[in-house]
């Protein structure tokens, strides 16, 4: 679970999702997917009270120093579990297995904090800007390569790393091992 400092209204959110989460503590995760998938009776409303918790704090965790975090961990919370109920719970279904369901959370929270931060640096210049709102944000060009270009990238990029590292990422993503096995081994 992520190390969050507790304290004040943070800490005692973070209690009360902490006894959702242990009302739903005997609820195996591939249980409740298969109920949420089935769409049966309060499926999803029990994955969120099992997840809140880590969710929540895990963006803590992730914004620590900034600010308003809590705001902001309010905002990623929100986004992470509309992504997972989104097109009847495609991200959910696509969950295939290969890590832990809190891992896979965990990524989602990533990838919502990412997403919060980018939509933060364009409204920034817009806040300051004042009444001379520009038409549009500029944003530079992604550079879009072709598939060889791509993969002469690549290429030099695993060129540069030492032989145990390239090893790695042969085991995890040409084997498909998952990192625990690459530890045992």
């Amino acid at each position: 679970m992520a190390d969050v400092p507790h304290g004040g209204q943070t800490g005692d959110l973070l209690a009360r999702l902490a006894a959702l989460e242990t009302r739903q503590a005997d609820r195996p995760f591939e249980r409740l997917r298969q109920m949420v998938l089935a769409g049966e009776g309060e499926s999803w409303k029990w994955v969120v009270e099992k997840y809140s918790r880590f969710v929540y704090a895990v963006a803590l965790k992730l914004l620590s120093g900034l600010e308003d975090r809590d705001e902001a961990a309010a905002v990623i919370y929100t986004r992470v579990f509309e992504r997972l109920s989104a097109r009847e719970f495609a991200l959910i279904r696509r969950f295939e297995g290969r890590c832990r369901f809190t891992t896979y959370l965990y990524r989602i929270v990533q990838s919502e904090r990412k997403e919060y931060f980018a939509r933060r640096r364009v409204r920034a210049p817009v806040e300051a800007a004042g009444s001379d709102v520009p038409e549009r944000s500029e944003v530079p060009p992604v550079p879009v390569l072709r598939p060889e270009e791509l993969r002469r990238a690549a290429r030099e990029a695993l060129g540069r790393l030492a032989p145990k590292d390239r090893l790695l990422l042969v085991y995890r993503f040409r084997d498909g091992l998952k990192l625990r096995e690459i530890a045992d081994m």
